[in-house]
């Protein structure tokens, strides 16, 4: 857990998670080890703290810091990350001492460039670099509360490591590349009913994750510009017209990447039209949903956009491919959150030289000013926006 507070939700709820099966709860009290993150360091909370453990004769306060912590500092073995991108970067850079090249990180985002920039910043030496796994889950799932989740629909876990950038032709049963804690976790998830997963190939798992990648390009950031709900973009003719030339640009890349030279029917199933008719499938079944970005901008949080049409960006420009539409629909994205969050610090908007770290590639004209202290801190809440090392 990633502060206090997310564990004393976790207390006032009887420390018990439940999950929602057509209005039967199943819930999971035992087995579970809490770690908590204060001042960068993860500290482990015994079962009964807060509850039974006495310090001098009196209560130990569950609010504040733990008495006598005892840091966490055991390697980890495997580990899953099922929070958005851009959490996911500094979640894993704090555990990087416990990480080993025998670790396997399993990550489980709809955005894409994690693990390049996690062995970019966090783990460069190839040699202690932890094994990587790739998830992609089609269960449709509604979180109630912090610690409690509906079950919509059944779906499937698919579960592969991440693709080369070339093409390689070595043979599936000649790939002795997996390490024990890769196997071990694969075999964890495939042997869990209610998960339906599936080892994949890396190729297969690629693509499905740039599907979900093409859809969450479209539906987020226009939900989140436009303020509306997912059902609002449904015929209005000037997002349909935007909407295609976000698509045409995003098939253009996905049809370019090395790693899908030679698959066969890449061109059809990445065609602009397709991607647009699964993009319009996926308004319809969630017109009332409220897109994860509209949330995370309206709570003044950091979004997953570097990920999402950010990445279509800096692949596009590894190929050659300019992407012009998905370059402006990022940059709106961080001009709305520093407006949102300018108007907060009651900052006075001059000019300002926040440029996102992920975009500084880009040639362009570059203008440094010096801010306000009121200004300087408005930046600062949109930090986790650029993840920055």
């Amino acid at each position: 857990m990633v502060n206090w507070g997310m564990y004393e939700a976790y207390r006032q709820r009887k420390k018990r998670l439940t999950i929602d099966y057509d209005g039967l709860t199943d819930g999971l009290k035992k087995g579970i080890g809490i770690e908590v993150l204060t001042g960068g360091k993860w500290y482990r909370i015994p079962p009964d703290y807060g509850e039974k453990y006495e310090d001098n004769g009196e209560r130990i306060d569950h609010k504040g810091s733990p008495p006598r912590p005892e840091k966490a500092k055991e390697p980890i073995d495997c580990l899953v990350v099922a929070c958005k991108s851009n959490q996911a970067f500094n979640g894993i850079r704090s555990l990087k001492k416990r990480l080993t090249s025998d670790s396997t990180i399993m990550l489980v985002q709809n955005g894409l460039g994690v693990a390049e920039r996690l062995n970019r910043f966090v783990f460069p030496d190839p040699s202690r670099r932890p094994n990587y796994l790739h998830a992609v889950f089609s269960h449709g799932m509604d979180k109630k509360d912090m610690y409690n989740v509906r079950y919509k629909t059944v779906g499937t876990t698919n579960i592969a490591p991440p693709a080369p950038r070339e093409i390689t032709l070595a043979k599936p049963e000649d790939d002795t590349s997996w390490a024990p804690s890769m196997k071990y976790l694969t075999r964890l998830f495939t042997l869990t009913p209610s998960l339906v997963a599936f080892a994949n190939t890396p190729t297969n798992v690629l693509m499905y994750q740039l599907e979900k990648l093409a859809v969450s390009s479209v539906i987020d950031p226009l939900t989140a510009l436009n303020d509306c709900r997912n059902g609002d973009l449904l015929y209005v003719e000037s997002v349909s017209r935007l909407m295609r030339l976000l698509l045409l640009e995003i098939s253009r890349v996905i049809m370019a990447f090395p790693e899908l030279q030679g698959v066969p029917g890449l061109e059809d199933r990445f065609l602009p039209e397709r991607l647009r008719r699964l993009v319009v499938w996926e308004l319809g079944r969630t017109r009332r949903n409220i897109s994860p970005m509209l949330h995370d901008v309206k709570h003044r949080r950091g979004t997953e956009v570097e990920y999402l049409n950010g990445y279509i960006v800096r692949r596009g420009e590894e190929l050659g491919i300019t992407c012009v539409i998905n370059y402006m629909i990022k940059h709106l994205i961080h001009a709305k959150q520093m407006i949102y969050n300018r108007a907060e610090a009651e900052a006075v908007p001059i000019d300002s030289d926040f440029e996102m770290q992920d975009s500084s590639h880009l040639t362009g004209p570059q203008i440094t000013t010096s801010s306000s202290p009121s200004t300087t801190k408005a930046r600062q809440s949109v930090k986790d926006s650029s993840e920055s090392p």
